[in-house]
């Protein structure tokens, strides 16, 4: 678990430079888009490809992202805002807590295609979502808050939700670092990692990072 906190905490960094920064929303948080660079030991927010600008909310704004990690307001095409990424980093958090399976799927046993479908839909019409099943009450909390459907009883920035990690006894770990660069005409946010380097695997209280190229 504190390997999957760990990452998460820093990718609130990555999210809050995001925000306040380059007024971009992400849109598309989920384990693919975090990455690990061998290279320089730092965990990287990748894919800004569907990002779009911080702006005043409208309707009718598009669909765009990972259906899976999706928020509700979204998928109904309704009028959201940075908490959006808040959702979809609770969701990552929630499958690292609950045995690699998201809301609503078994946790035992195989799954199939129609339980993953079954699952979002049951999510996005705003059934309450159980607790995962392997974190503590105080986590739990925090990480159902960061998925209410409702995006006003969500974290209002990637800073609380932080805090409200470090406030159950998390740990405050290695104050982020961030900076962005552009390789190759694309858009990254990377956060320097806490010195326990985290594996990659689907095993529970993990996170599946992707290798970055070393640049």
């Amino acid at each position: 678990p504190d390997r999957a906190i760990a990452i998460i905490e820093q990718i609130t960094g990555a999210l809050d430079y995001a925000w306040k920064e380059e007024h971009l929303i992400h849109r598309d948080i989920k384990p693919a888009n975090i990455m690990i660079h061998e290279g320089t030991g730092y965990f990287k927010l990748g894919d800004f490809g569907v990002a779009r600008k911080l702006e005043s909310t409208t309707n009718g704004m598009t669909v765009a992202g990972a259906r899976n990690y999706m928020a509700p307001e979204i998928i109904h095409e309704q009028k959201y805002d940075h908490r959006v990424d808040i959702y979809s980093l609770g969701l990552v958090l929630y499958r690292a807590m609950n045995r690699n399976r998201m809301p609503f799927v078994p946790v035992t046993g195989p799954t199939t295609h129609e339980d993953a479908v079954t699952a979002v839909q049951r999510r996005i019409s705003g059934e309450v979502l159980p607790p995962p099943c392997d974190a503590s009450q105080e986590l739990a909390k925090v990480i159902l808050r960061a998925c209410a459907y409702d995006p006003e009883k969500r974290f209002a920035s990637a800073t609380e939700m932080r805090r409200a990690l470090e406030q159950i006894g998390c740990g405050k770990r290695e104050g982020a670092r961030v900076v962005t660069e552009n390789p190759d005409g694309g858009q990254t946010v990377r956060v320097r990692r806490t010195p326990e380097k985290p594996q990659s695997g689907a095993q529970n209280g993990t996170i599946r990072v992707r290798r970055a190229p070393k640049t």
